[in-house]
Protein backbone atom coordinates (compact mmCIF):
# COMPACT_ATOMS: atom_id res chain seq x y z
CA UNK A 1 0.00 0.00 0.00
CA UNK A 2 1.25 3.46 -0.89
CA UNK A 3 -0.47 6.84 -1.19
CA UNK A 4 0.14 10.58 -0.92
CA UNK A 5 -2.09 12.86 1.16
CA UNK A 6 -2.17 16.47 2.38
CA UNK A 7 -0.36 16.70 5.70
CA UNK A 8 -2.68 19.26 7.25
CA UNK A 9 -5.98 17.48 6.58
CA UNK A 10 -4.42 14.18 7.68
CA UNK A 11 -3.11 15.75 10.91
CA UNK A 12 -6.54 17.21 11.74
CA UNK A 13 -8.15 13.77 11.52
CA UNK A 14 -5.51 12.26 13.82
CA UNK A 15 -6.01 15.18 16.26
CA UNK A 16 -9.75 14.58 16.24
CA UNK A 17 -9.53 10.97 17.45
CA UNK A 18 -6.48 11.41 19.68
CA UNK A 19 -8.32 12.75 22.81
CA UNK A 20 -10.14 9.41 23.15
CA UNK A 21 -6.84 7.53 23.58
CA UNK A 22 -6.28 6.78 27.30
CA UNK A 23 -3.06 8.07 28.87
CA UNK A 24 -2.94 5.08 31.19
CA UNK A 25 -4.40 1.67 30.50
CA UNK A 26 -3.92 -2.01 31.24
CA UNK A 27 -4.42 -2.62 27.50
CA UNK A 28 -1.55 -0.97 25.58
CA UNK A 29 -3.28 -1.56 22.24
CA UNK A 30 -5.78 1.17 23.21
CA UNK A 31 -3.00 3.76 22.91
CA UNK A 32 -3.01 3.19 19.18
CA UNK A 33 -5.09 4.45 16.28
CA UNK A 34 -6.61 2.04 13.81
CA UNK A 35 -6.39 3.16 10.17
CA UNK A 36 -8.67 1.53 7.64
CA UNK A 37 -7.65 2.43 4.09
CA UNK A 38 -9.48 1.61 0.86
CA UNK A 39 -9.57 3.12 -2.62
CA UNK A 40 -11.90 5.96 -1.64
CA UNK A 41 -11.05 6.99 1.91
CA UNK A 42 -9.06 6.64 5.13
CA UNK A 43 -10.92 5.91 8.36
CA UNK A 44 -9.35 6.84 11.71
CA UNK A 45 -10.61 4.95 14.79
CA UNK A 46 -9.76 5.18 18.50
CA UNK A 47 -11.35 3.87 21.70
CA UNK A 48 -10.84 3.63 25.46
CA UNK A 49 -13.57 0.93 25.61
CA UNK A 50 -16.06 3.44 27.02
CA UNK A 51 -15.91 6.08 24.28
CA UNK A 52 -15.15 5.25 20.64
CA UNK A 53 -14.70 7.57 17.68
CA UNK A 54 -14.33 7.26 13.94
CA UNK A 55 -13.73 9.95 11.36
CA UNK A 56 -13.08 9.59 7.63
CA UNK A 57 -10.96 11.44 5.10
CA UNK A 58 -11.84 10.99 1.43
CA UNK A 59 -9.08 10.87 -1.18
CA UNK A 60 -9.26 13.72 -3.72
CA UNK A 61 -9.39 11.01 -6.39
CA UNK A 62 -9.99 7.29 -6.12
CA UNK A 63 -6.74 5.42 -5.39
CA UNK A 64 -7.24 2.40 -7.65
CA UNK A 65 -3.92 0.79 -6.71
CA UNK A 66 -4.82 0.46 -3.03
CA UNK A 67 -5.96 -2.83 -1.57
CA UNK A 68 -8.19 -2.44 1.49
CA UNK A 69 -5.83 -2.42 4.49
CA UNK A 70 -6.01 -2.08 8.27
CA UNK A 71 -3.08 -0.60 10.22
CA UNK A 72 -2.47 0.04 13.91
CA UNK A 73 -0.18 3.01 14.63
CA UNK A 74 1.04 4.59 17.87
CA UNK A 75 -1.19 7.60 18.43
CA UNK A 76 0.99 9.98 20.44
CA UNK A 77 4.25 9.50 18.55
CA UNK A 78 2.56 9.64 15.15
CA UNK A 79 0.78 12.90 16.02
CA UNK A 80 3.95 14.48 17.45
CA UNK A 81 5.78 13.99 14.16
CA UNK A 82 2.83 15.27 12.11
CA UNK A 83 2.76 18.46 14.19
CA UNK A 84 6.46 19.14 13.60
CA UNK A 85 6.42 18.57 9.83
CA UNK A 86 6.18 21.57 7.50
CA UNK A 87 5.86 19.90 4.08
CA UNK A 88 2.41 20.23 2.48
CA UNK A 89 2.11 16.53 1.65
CA UNK A 90 3.19 13.22 3.12
CA UNK A 91 3.56 9.79 1.58
CA UNK A 92 2.58 6.68 3.53
CA UNK A 93 3.73 3.24 2.52
CA UNK A 94 3.62 -0.19 4.16
CA UNK A 95 6.62 -2.47 3.90
CA UNK A 96 6.90 -5.75 5.79
CA UNK A 97 5.75 -4.87 9.34
CA UNK A 98 6.46 -1.14 9.04
CA UNK A 99 4.56 1.98 8.09
CA UNK A 100 6.91 4.43 6.39
CA UNK A 101 6.08 8.11 6.26
CA UNK A 102 8.03 10.38 3.89
CA UNK A 103 7.88 14.15 4.09
CA UNK A 104 10.41 16.11 2.04
CA UNK A 105 13.82 14.69 2.88
CA UNK A 106 12.62 12.98 6.05
CA UNK A 107 11.59 9.36 6.38
CA UNK A 108 10.02 7.90 9.53
CA UNK A 109 9.20 4.26 10.12
CA UNK A 110 6.64 2.99 12.63
CA UNK A 111 6.38 -0.59 13.80
CA UNK A 112 2.93 -2.01 13.16
CA UNK A 113 0.88 -4.27 15.40
CA UNK A 114 -1.48 -6.96 14.19
CA UNK A 115 -4.79 -5.15 13.47
CA UNK A 116 -6.62 -8.16 14.90
CA UNK A 117 -5.44 -7.01 18.34
CA UNK A 118 -7.55 -3.86 18.14
CA UNK A 119 -10.85 -4.31 19.99
CA UNK A 120 -14.06 -4.58 18.04
CA UNK A 121 -15.91 -1.27 18.24
CA UNK A 122 -19.60 -1.01 19.14
CA UNK A 123 -22.31 -0.47 16.56
CA UNK A 124 -24.51 2.61 16.63
CA UNK A 125 -27.59 2.03 18.79
CA UNK A 126 -30.87 2.06 16.84
CA UNK A 127 -33.58 2.06 19.50
CA UNK A 128 -34.12 5.85 19.39
CA UNK A 129 -32.71 8.46 17.03
CA UNK A 130 -33.31 12.14 16.41
CA UNK A 131 -31.53 15.29 15.24
CA UNK A 132 -30.41 18.00 17.66
CA UNK A 133 -28.90 21.48 17.01
CA UNK A 134 -25.11 21.20 17.29
CA UNK A 135 -24.60 24.75 18.56
CA UNK A 136 -27.19 24.26 21.31
CA UNK A 137 -25.63 20.98 22.42
CA UNK A 138 -22.26 22.75 22.62
CA UNK A 139 -23.75 25.60 24.66
CA UNK A 140 -25.46 23.25 27.10
CA UNK A 141 -22.21 21.42 27.77
CA UNK A 142 -19.92 24.46 27.96
CA UNK A 143 -22.21 26.11 30.52
CA UNK A 144 -22.32 23.15 32.90
CA UNK A 145 -19.18 21.01 32.39
CA UNK A 146 -17.08 22.83 35.00
CA UNK A 147 -19.33 21.49 37.78
CA UNK A 148 -18.89 17.79 36.90
CA UNK A 149 -17.47 15.80 39.79
CA UNK A 150 -13.87 14.60 39.53
CA UNK A 151 -14.52 11.84 42.10
CA UNK A 152 -14.44 8.37 40.60
CA UNK A 153 -16.27 6.88 43.58
CA UNK A 154 -19.58 8.43 42.54
CA UNK A 155 -20.02 7.45 38.87
CA UNK A 156 -23.35 9.19 38.28
CA UNK A 157 -22.07 12.69 39.08
CA UNK A 158 -18.84 12.08 37.17
CA UNK A 159 -21.04 12.42 34.09
CA UNK A 160 -23.39 15.08 32.83
CA UNK A 161 -27.17 14.69 32.89
CA UNK A 162 -28.92 15.45 29.61
CA UNK A 163 -32.69 15.64 29.58
CA UNK A 164 -35.19 16.26 26.84
CA UNK A 165 -38.73 16.95 27.89
CA UNK A 166 -41.68 18.08 25.84
CA UNK A 167 -40.71 21.53 24.49
CA UNK A 168 -37.60 21.78 26.71
CA UNK A 169 -34.06 20.41 27.01
CA UNK A 170 -31.83 20.57 30.10
CA UNK A 171 -28.27 19.80 31.06
CA UNK A 172 -27.17 19.47 34.68
CA UNK A 173 -23.82 18.91 36.39
CA UNK A 174 -22.91 18.77 40.08
CA UNK A 175 -20.00 17.75 42.27
CA UNK A 176 -22.04 17.85 45.49
CA UNK A 177 -20.70 21.30 46.42
CA UNK A 178 -22.04 23.27 43.47
CA UNK A 179 -24.58 22.73 40.72
CA UNK A 180 -24.97 24.13 37.21
CA UNK A 181 -28.27 23.97 35.32
CA UNK A 182 -29.15 25.29 31.89
CA UNK A 183 -32.46 24.78 30.14
CA UNK A 184 -33.73 25.82 26.74
CA UNK A 185 -37.24 25.78 25.35
CA UNK A 186 -37.76 24.48 21.83
CA UNK A 187 -39.34 21.89 19.60
CA UNK A 188 -37.16 18.78 19.58
CA UNK A 189 -39.29 16.69 17.29
CA UNK A 190 -40.90 13.42 18.28
CA UNK A 191 -38.83 13.10 21.47
CA UNK A 192 -41.02 13.52 24.54
CA UNK A 193 -38.76 12.33 27.35
CA UNK A 194 -35.09 11.35 27.53
CA UNK A 195 -32.80 11.27 30.56
CA UNK A 196 -29.25 9.95 30.15
CA UNK A 197 -25.93 10.44 31.94
CA UNK A 198 -23.06 10.94 29.48
CA UNK A 199 -19.29 10.91 30.15
CA UNK A 200 -17.89 14.42 29.55
CA UNK A 201 -15.19 12.98 27.27
CA UNK A 202 -17.85 12.57 24.58
CA UNK A 203 -18.49 16.30 24.31
CA UNK A 204 -14.79 17.10 24.38
CA UNK A 205 -14.25 15.25 21.10
CA UNK A 206 -17.40 16.23 19.21
CA UNK A 207 -16.65 18.75 16.40
CA UNK A 208 -19.67 20.93 17.15
CA UNK A 209 -18.94 23.44 14.39
CA UNK A 210 -19.12 20.86 11.62
CA UNK A 211 -22.89 20.56 11.21
CA UNK A 212 -26.04 22.51 11.96
CA UNK A 213 -27.59 19.39 13.50
CA UNK A 214 -26.12 16.20 14.94
CA UNK A 215 -27.89 12.87 14.68
CA UNK A 216 -28.28 11.31 18.11
CA UNK A 217 -28.86 7.56 18.44
CA UNK A 218 -29.34 5.79 21.76
CA UNK A 219 -30.57 2.85 23.72
CA UNK A 220 -30.40 1.93 27.40
CA UNK A 221 -26.65 1.24 27.25
CA UNK A 222 -25.16 3.40 24.48
CA UNK A 223 -25.44 6.85 22.95
CA UNK A 224 -24.06 7.80 19.56
CA UNK A 225 -23.52 11.13 17.80
CA UNK A 226 -23.24 11.08 14.02
CA UNK A 227 -22.00 13.85 11.72
CA UNK A 228 -21.18 14.05 8.04
CA UNK A 229 -17.79 12.33 8.31
CA UNK A 230 -17.60 11.04 11.88
CA UNK A 231 -19.37 9.21 14.66
CA UNK A 232 -18.83 9.02 18.42
CA UNK A 233 -20.30 6.17 20.47
CA UNK A 234 -20.23 6.02 24.26
CA UNK A 235 -21.50 3.90 27.08
CA UNK A 236 -24.02 5.80 29.15
CA UNK A 237 -23.30 6.00 32.88
CA UNK A 238 -25.64 4.01 35.06
CA UNK A 239 -27.80 6.09 37.36
CA UNK A 240 -29.72 7.14 39.13
CA UNK A 241 -28.62 10.74 38.96
CA UNK A 242 -29.29 12.74 42.16
CA UNK A 243 -32.75 14.31 42.23
CA UNK A 244 -31.44 17.82 41.62
CA UNK A 245 -34.93 19.34 41.44
CA UNK A 246 -35.36 18.72 45.17
CA UNK A 247 -32.51 21.13 45.96
CA UNK A 248 -33.62 23.87 43.55
CA UNK A 249 -34.97 26.71 45.67
CA UNK A 250 -38.40 28.14 45.05
CA UNK A 251 -37.20 31.50 46.38
CA UNK A 252 -34.80 33.24 48.73
CA UNK A 253 -35.41 36.14 51.13
CA UNK A 254 -32.10 38.02 50.78
CA UNK A 255 -30.17 39.04 47.64
CA UNK A 256 -27.00 40.77 46.52
CA UNK A 257 -27.02 42.29 43.03
CA UNK A 258 -23.67 43.42 41.67
CA UNK A 259 -21.65 43.82 38.47
CA UNK A 260 -20.28 40.41 37.52
CA UNK A 261 -16.81 41.51 36.42
CA UNK A 262 -16.33 43.67 39.51
CA UNK A 263 -17.15 40.72 41.75
CA UNK A 264 -14.75 38.44 39.84
CA UNK A 265 -11.95 41.00 40.16
CA UNK A 266 -12.65 41.62 43.85
CA UNK A 267 -12.44 37.88 44.45
CA UNK A 268 -9.16 37.71 42.54
CA UNK A 269 -7.59 40.41 44.70
CA UNK A 270 -8.77 39.03 48.03
CA UNK A 271 -7.96 35.42 47.14
CA UNK A 272 -4.28 36.36 47.25
CA UNK A 273 -4.64 36.03 51.04
CA UNK A 274 -6.75 32.87 51.01
CA UNK A 275 -5.54 29.56 52.48
CA UNK A 276 -4.13 27.48 49.64
CA UNK A 277 -6.32 24.46 50.35
CA UNK A 278 -9.73 25.89 51.25
CA UNK A 279 -9.69 29.17 49.26
CA UNK A 280 -12.29 30.35 51.77
CA UNK A 281 -13.77 33.83 51.32
CA UNK A 282 -16.18 35.35 53.87
CA UNK A 283 -19.05 37.54 52.66
CA UNK A 284 -20.05 40.17 55.25
CA UNK A 285 -23.61 41.03 54.18
CA UNK A 286 -25.00 44.26 55.60
CA UNK A 287 -27.64 46.55 54.12
CA UNK A 288 -26.93 48.08 51.66
CA UNK A 289 -23.28 46.98 51.33
CA UNK A 290 -21.37 43.76 51.16
CA UNK A 291 -17.67 43.23 51.82
CA UNK A 292 -15.30 40.31 51.34
CA UNK A 293 -12.79 39.23 53.93
CA UNK A 294 -9.97 36.73 53.52
CA UNK A 295 -7.24 35.86 55.98
CA UNK A 296 -4.38 33.38 56.33
CA UNK A 297 -0.80 33.33 57.55
CA UNK A 298 -0.04 35.65 54.61
CA UNK A 299 -2.20 38.44 55.99
CA UNK A 300 -5.71 39.85 55.63
CA UNK A 301 -7.59 41.15 52.60
CA UNK A 302 -10.80 43.17 52.88
CA UNK A 303 -12.76 44.93 50.17
CA UNK A 304 -16.25 46.35 49.71
CA UNK A 305 -18.17 44.82 46.80
CA UNK A 306 -19.78 47.15 44.30
CA UNK A 307 -23.50 46.47 44.29
CA UNK A 308 -26.53 46.46 46.55
CA UNK A 309 -27.51 43.98 49.26
CA UNK A 310 -31.05 43.69 50.56
CA UNK A 311 -31.69 41.52 53.57
CA UNK A 312 -30.68 40.67 57.10
CA UNK A 313 -27.12 41.02 58.33
CA UNK A 314 -25.27 37.79 57.67
CA UNK A 315 -21.83 36.22 57.35
CA UNK A 316 -21.41 33.38 54.88
CA UNK A 317 -18.30 31.74 53.45
CA UNK A 318 -17.58 30.14 50.08
CA UNK A 319 -14.71 28.65 48.14
CA UNK A 320 -13.75 31.78 46.21
CA UNK A 321 -12.25 29.92 43.26
CA UNK A 322 -15.38 27.81 42.80
CA UNK A 323 -17.52 30.92 42.94
CA UNK A 324 -15.38 32.59 40.28
CA UNK A 325 -15.84 29.60 37.99
CA UNK A 326 -19.60 29.96 38.24
CA UNK A 327 -19.50 33.69 37.55
CA UNK A 328 -17.38 33.16 34.42
CA UNK A 329 -20.16 31.03 32.93
CA UNK A 330 -22.63 33.90 33.13
CA UNK A 331 -22.88 36.36 30.25
CA UNK A 332 -25.07 38.97 31.95
CA UNK A 333 -23.29 42.15 33.10
CA UNK A 334 -24.96 41.85 36.51
CA UNK A 335 -25.52 38.83 38.72
CA UNK A 336 -27.81 38.12 41.64
CA UNK A 337 -26.69 36.04 44.61
CA UNK A 338 -29.63 34.76 46.62
CA UNK A 339 -29.26 33.82 50.30
CA UNK A 340 -31.43 32.05 52.85
CA UNK A 341 -29.04 31.36 55.73
CA UNK A 342 -25.27 30.83 56.33
CA UNK A 343 -25.78 27.06 56.12
CA UNK A 344 -27.94 26.82 53.01
CA UNK A 345 -26.95 26.89 49.33
CA UNK A 346 -26.49 30.24 47.62
CA UNK A 347 -28.37 30.70 44.34
CA UNK A 348 -26.55 32.53 41.55
CA UNK A 349 -28.49 33.85 38.57
CA UNK A 350 -27.91 36.25 35.69
CA UNK A 351 -29.85 39.49 35.97
CA UNK A 352 -30.41 39.81 32.19
CA UNK A 353 -33.96 38.55 31.60
CA UNK A 354 -33.38 36.07 28.73
CA UNK A 355 -30.34 34.42 30.30
CA UNK A 356 -32.07 34.39 33.70
CA UNK A 357 -34.76 32.10 32.30
CA UNK A 358 -32.13 29.60 31.17
CA UNK A 359 -29.35 29.44 33.77
CA UNK A 360 -29.20 28.70 37.47
CA UNK A 361 -26.21 27.87 39.67
CA UNK A 362 -25.92 26.74 43.29
CA UNK A 363 -22.91 26.78 45.59
CA UNK A 364 -22.79 25.37 49.11
CA UNK A 365 -21.32 27.53 51.89
CA UNK A 366 -18.20 26.54 53.80
CA UNK A 367 -17.86 26.24 57.55
CA UNK A 368 -16.20 29.27 59.13
CA UNK A 369 -13.57 28.45 61.72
Amino acid sequence: MKFEIGREVFRKRVEMVFPVIPTRTNFPVLQNILLEVDQKKISFLATDLDVSIQTTLAFPEEEKDITATKLIIRGREFLEILKELTEPTITLETEDNLLKMQAGKGEYSFSLLDPQEFPELPQLPKETDFYFPASLLSRLFSTTAFAISKETGRPAISGILWEIREKETRMVATDGHRLALIKKEGDFGKIKKIQIIIPPKVFNVLPFSAEEKIKVSLNSALVGFVGEDYWVISRVIEGPYPDYEKVLPTGYPFALVCPKEDLIQTLSRTLVFAPSTSKIVIFNLTTPDCSLEVSSELGVGKEVVKGHYKGEKMKIAFNGTSLQEILRHIESEEVELGFTSPSQACVIKPVAEEERKEKLFLIMPMRME
